[in-house]
């Protein structure tokens, strides 16, 4: 039986995320000090991370009659492959992932170029800068740009265990080791009450979904405060 276009979108949907993964996995490993480049932070956990986070939000959004079907594949291209290029630098490592992922959704022949053009702005959403002191996500008026933009930061709302989990994986990435000097672990703990305070979720689905962010913000002043005992 002959495929109808919107299976077809599905089957390309998955491989292009199977493709991403497995990009990721090959060059940062999975946090284990494999891969070609290994990182403990941006790997294939992060990046497996995000596709859910994507998923859930997308899945609400649709059941909230914010954005479409169609729109979920979308979503689940975009955060698979967001950080499959980690080699550049900040903002070029953004624009690098999405030519990749571009030319892969071009070479399945199932996606229109304003498909492709809007996994590209949900990549760059993910791109961050500081104004004031505090950082900030590049999503714009595109819903679908602040759900993989919230996505990418679903951690900060989530459980305790799994917010600190990741937290300490992106300092052991940021100091290139994995033990941090305490005077290192304290400082990094030291900013994040005022990090967590900052931060906003874009959508109400994240709002929703990733409701922890007051209790991590305590979680992170009990350990600060156990470390200065």
């Amino acid at each position: 039986m002959e495929q109808t276009p919107q299976s077809e979108r599905r089957t390309a949907t998955k491989k292009l995320v199977s493709f991403a993964l497995s990009e990721v996995e090959r060059k940062y490993g999975k946090g284990q000090g494999d891969g070609l480049t290994p990182l403990k932070y941006h790997n294939l956990r992060h990046s497996q991370d995000i596709l859910w986070a994507g998923q859930q939000l997308a899945d609400l959004a649709v059941k909230n009659g914010k954005i479409s079907q169609n729109d979920v594949d979308l979503i689940e291209i975009a955060t698979a492959s967001h950080d499959i290029e980690q080699g550049l630098g900040g903002g070029t490592n953004e624009l690098g992932s999405a030519r990749i992922i571009e030319e892969k959704m071009r070479k399945a022949q199932v996606f229109t170029e304003v498909d492709i053009g809007r996994v590209k702005k949900m990549i760059l959403a993910t791109t961050v800068y500081f104004k004031d002191g505090v950082m900030k996500q590049s999503a714009t008026d595109d819903y679908l740009t602040q759900i993989v933009a919230d996505a990418d930061l679903a951690h900060l709302g989530r459980e305790s265990e799994i917010y600190w989990d990741r937290t300490e994986s992106l300092l052991k990435e940021m100091k290139k080791t994995d033990n941090p000097s305490p005077e290192d672990k304290l400082t990094f703990m030291k900013s994040q009450p005022t990090f967590l305070e900052n931060h906003k979720f874009y959508t109400e689905e994240a709002k929703q979904l990733f409701p922890h962010k007051q209790a991590n913000i305590a979680f992170v002043q009990a350990k600060i405060q156990q470390e200065n005992l």
